[in-house]
């Protein structure tokens, strides 16, 4: 099971959000609105986060995900964002080690693809850390 953290303000895209990870039966999901997601981090072993670049309309988004790297390097992030927040996001993608950044308002071809590759890397990494050369079939 994959542990995912969607940190999103606005209640029907968190939904959308959720919804579409459920689809792939492989996600246990947690959703906060706003910046407690880091101390969620903390406490509990995430393998990804869909973080909002502008969670709660503040562009809390960065400032979120610079603090989460701080206390872990490995979780795998995927940024939702438009306008000037997906410009600036796309620019720290490297710098913050942003696995990808998805523009809103969800392509969901896009959406689904980008799930599924983070998963794949997902999956791999917890097989390497089980000490298995391949991930077990599903």
């Amino acid at each position: 099971m994959i542990r995912a953290l969607v940190i999103e303000g606005d209640p029907r895209l968190r939904d959308i959000i959720e919804v579409g990870l459920e689809t792939f039966q492989a996600f246990d999901v947690d959703r906060v609105k706003d910046a407690s997601a880091i101390s969620m981090v903390a406490e509990r072993g995430y393998d990804l986060l869909l973080v909002n670049a502008d969670v709660e309309e503040k562009g809390d988004g960065l400032k979120i995900i610079r603090q989460i790297r701080d206390m872990n390097q490995t979780v795998e992030i995927i940024v939702l964002a438009e306008g000037k927040a997906m410009r600036t996001m796309t620019k720290e993608k490297s710098a913050c080690n942003i696995f990808s950044v998805i523009p809103l308002p969800i392509n969901e071809q896009h959406f689904y693809k980008t799930i599924a590759r983070a998963r794949d890397r997902i999956v791999a990494k917890q097989a390497a850390a089980k000490g298995q050369s391949r991930p077990p079939m599903e």
